[in-house]
């Protein structure tokens, strides 16, 4: 995996999963969108794979979010779940293809408006998922711009900020590329930040 920011590299393995050809939906927070997964699965019939205090239902977690940050994943339980960093830029790069596309399905900065809406094109506005029909070999839409997507991990050291990858309508080409990170807190609302949302994924060790 790569880290555009302080240009490292990191190799990891991934395992079989899938993903959302889209973004499930616009939610506040990173909090919201572990709740949504979990409820998902119920609805679904799927073992959900976050847990607090020993339970599944985000009812029972309470309302205090200082708590929240103990709340586990279980990658072997088959419900959906947030993407760790490490899937999302998988499947960015088209999962075994690798393609060595900046954007989604395009390799040109000047090219980028082709494949994602940011600063230059977007009018300051997100846009409908669908509108610019730029996928990359798997089909996975807006990969890069329009909105921010949630991934699990933990961006930083010794903070609570989570990841974020893609950009948003407000970023530069350069920070919607597959490989630019960024984080929030957890409890960072789309009214005071780029409007994030969650594409969710579900582990294949099961199936």
């Amino acid at each position: 995996m790569k880290d555009r920011r302080p240009q490292k590299y990191y190799r990891v393995t991934v395992s079989d999963f899938e993903i959302e050809t889209t973004e499930r939906g616009f939610l506040d927070n990173w909090w919201q969108a572990v709740a949504e997964c979990n409820r998902m699965s119920r609805k679904d019939g799927y073992t959900p794979c976050y847990t607090l205090k020993g339970t599944a239902s985000p009812d029972e977690w309470g309302k205090n979010r200082t708590e929240w940050k103990d709340i586990k994943c279980d990658f072997n339980a088959d419900g959906y779940r947030l993407p760790t960093e490490a899937e999302w830029q998988y499947a960015a790069m088209s999962g075994d293809r690798q393609e060595k596309n900046l954007y989604t399905g395009e390799q040109e900065p000047d090219k980028a408006r082709f494949s994602c809406w940011y600063a230059e094109n977007s009018r300051n506005s997100c846009h409908e998922v669908l509108s610019i029909h730029k996928t990359n070999s798997l089909g996975l839409y807006n990969m890069c711009g329009n909105v921010q997507e949630w991934c699990w991990d933990s961006y930083g050291t010794g903070g609570s900020k989570r990841s974020l990858r893609g950009g948003s309508y407000k970023s530069s080409a350069e920070d919607c590329t597959i490989y630019s990170r960024d984080g929030a807190e957890p409890d960072a609302k789309a009214n005071s930040f780029p409007i994030i949302t969650p594409r969710c994924g579900i582990s294949c060790n099961n199936s």
